[in-house]
């Protein structure tokens, strides 16, 4: 069975859970309350976890699952799956996937910057990673990389990622579907390079080299110089 890059094949929303609007006492909200009725949603909705989010994403690729995840701990990886319409910046990374590294990136909410600080929490070679949001955009976020093996040289790439938005349900309510919508565009574009760069890495096998580009900085050298050390070769 093949999956369609982009399209989650899981999409789970606690709030389903919400049976009746109760406070967190289990008592409906009542007019004496010094919460205006927004708020008690809110309490309530964080009380139950309604603003928590889970979806999926699935991709097979043309490589095992331990090259496919070395692809993925090598430098160049987070460039390669930056899709050139989202405005982030590389600030800092500790180059490594092992517990307790950190990434800084900067991206923009329309014009205003915002700090994304994530750290890696869970490692097991060849099989997953793990990252969380430390702090940035989302309430909470975290980012699950597995590594399914589908065959000796092919492997399904899960995704799974749970998040919260800021405001608890109302954050949902306003954005939810917006950040819905550019989570699955995102994932799309990440599944394609990730899918093509192994193949292309597969039909052209060498040894790791130290390759020479010019103007690395330009428009195709940022661009090439991630496409090969993802590679497993070095660019001076």
């Amino acid at each position: 069975m093949g999956f369609e890059a982009g399209t989650p094949v899981l999409s789970r929303s606690a709030g389903r859970r919400m049976h009746g609007l109760r406070d967190c006492t289990g008592r409906a909200p009542g007019p004496t309350s010094s919460k205006n009725f927004l708020e008690q949603v809110n309490d309530l909705a964080d009380s139950r976890g309604m603003s928590e989010q889970e979806v999926v994403f699935r991709a097979d690729l043309p490589a095992s699952a331990g090259e496919a995840f070395r692809w993925h701990a090598r430098p160049g990886a987070l460039e390669r799956l930056t899709p050139p319409w989202e405005p982030v910046e590389l600030v800092s990374s500790d180059g490594s996937l092992e517990p307790g590294s950190r990434v800084h990136l900067r991206t923009r909410l329309g014009p205003i910057p915002q700090d994304w600080h994530a750290e890696h929490v869970e490692l097991e070679e060849g099989v997953r990673f793990k990252d969380v949001q430390r702090s940035g955009p989302f309430a909470e976020w975290e980012h699950t990389h597995e590594f399914l093996p589908a065959g000796e040289d092919r492997c399904t790439l899960e995704d799974r990622i749970a998040y919260r938005l800021p405001l608890g349900t109302a954050g949902q309510v306003a954005a939810g579907t917006a950040v819905r919508r550019r989570l699955e565009r995102l994932f799309a574009f990440r599944h394609r390079i990730t899918a093509r760069d192994l193949a292309r890495h597969s039909a052209y096998p060498s040894q790791a080299m130290q390759i020479l580009v010019s103007g690395s900085s330009g428009l195709v050298g940022s661009a090439l110089a991630p496409f090969l050390t993802t590679g497993g070769h070095s660019v001076i």
